[in-house]
């Protein structure tokens, strides 16, 4: 897609303020990173802008990254003009613009004719949540396939690698990596008590345990596994993870005999090519529900993702204002269901 170039400076339509503001606060995607060269978004990361004067779109790229109070990150355009973005400013208005390169990539390439060009460069931070209860991972940008052209490989808390050829994801993981870092995201001093539980999966399972010492001097966890076996450990990336996998596994698995629907919740399920909405009417001890149904059939279940997937589809029918048989508000989660959320410092139950 040919670009318009104009001689004259532009004022950029997103451009960075001309106050300095305070250095930006550390969070756990920023631990363990460079040192001395730690950008978020390193030179060489493809931007794309629109230009208030003449409200064209123009190519650029991270140029320079100068490590300072604040740091700075220089982009230079397609004409050989620059902006600056101070890090405890303009980060978003950054991520903004590397955003915009990766959607015009996604949808229509750098050259139709060439491969897709690297968008994010080795040293980009992830941040990413992986579904069967595997939880949220915090991951670096490690390689990029040139052969293929849209291959970035990236490394997980955890020590494991997965390339990925969907760039959608791609800019998904690092837009949530840079938003935890403009958020304040986790905190990098956060530390966690001796008998906190933890979960890690290994090549072959999934193994349990709990944190059994720290060494304050080290920065060093002990963790004391089901088997008896025992690791430490000093990235609290890899820590972060495996306690929230902790709680998850405690919530999700170990606590299910104990009630998480009340009585009264109501459930929409779908029998014989036709829907019945219904309600928990009984919790037996070992985590069987009984549901009634609108024609007076009563069945139980003690899979959970059923009685989740029921309960969940009679939430949705309610925002969407099709459940009037329990009045103009009906109530899909009565007083004393049990909730599970991801705030800054970790996973919280609750109810």
């Amino acid at each position: 897609m040919p670009m318009k170039l104009l001689t004259s400076a532009h004022l950029f339509l997103l451009a960075a303020a001309a106050t300095v503001g305070v250095v930006r606060s550390q969070t756990l995607v920023t631990s363990g990173m460079d040192s001395a060269n730690p950008a978020l978004l390193p030179v060489g990361t493809l931007v794309y802008g629109l230009f208030d004067d003449c409200q064209c779109w123009f190519r650029g790229k991270v140029d320079e990254f100068v490590l300072g109070d604040p740091s700075v990150y220089t982009v230079r355009w397609a004409d050989d003009t620059t902006t600056d973005y101070f890090d405890s400013t303009d980060l978003d208005k950054l991520l903004r613009v590397v955003n915009h390169a990766a959607d015009f990539v996604i949808e229509v390439g750098e050259n139709p004719d060439d491969v897709p060009p690297q968008v994010y460069m080795v040293g980009t931070p992830t941040y990413y949540h992986f579904d069967d209860d595997q939880g949220w991972y915090y991951g670096t940008i490690t390689d990029f396939d040139d052969d293929d052209g849209d291959g970035y490989t990236v490394t997980w808390s955890d020590g494991s690698e997965q390339t990925y050829s969907d760039l959608r994801q791609v800019r998904t993981m690092v837009n949530q990596a840079i938003t935890q870092v403009i958020s304040g995201g986790d905190d990098p001093q956060i530390a966690f008590d001796v008998g906190t539980p933890v979960r890690y999966k290994f090549p072959k399972n999934w193994w349990g345990g709990k944190i059994t010492s720290y060494n304050a001097n080290e920065g060093e966890y002990k963790v004391t596994w089901s088997d008896g076996s025992w690791n430490k450990y000093t990235d609290l990336k890899a820590m972060k993870q495996m306690v929230d996998q902790g709680a998850m596994w405690k919530v999700g698995y170990e606590d299910v005999p104990d009630q998480v629907y009340p009585v009264g919740s109501l459930v929409y399920t779908e029998f014989s090519e036709k829907f019945f909405k219904g309600k928990i009417t009984d919790f037996k001890k070992g985590g069987t529900y009984e549901v009634t149904y609108s024609d007076g059939n009563v069945k139980t279940y003690s899979d959970m993702k059923d009685i989740v997937e029921m309960v969940n589809a009679a939430a949705d029918l309610v925002l969407s204002g099709g459940y009037k048989s329990e009045g103009d508000y009906p109530n899909p989660y009565p007083i004393g269901t049990r909730v599970y959320y991801h705030f800054p410092s970790g996973w919280y139950n609750g109810y």
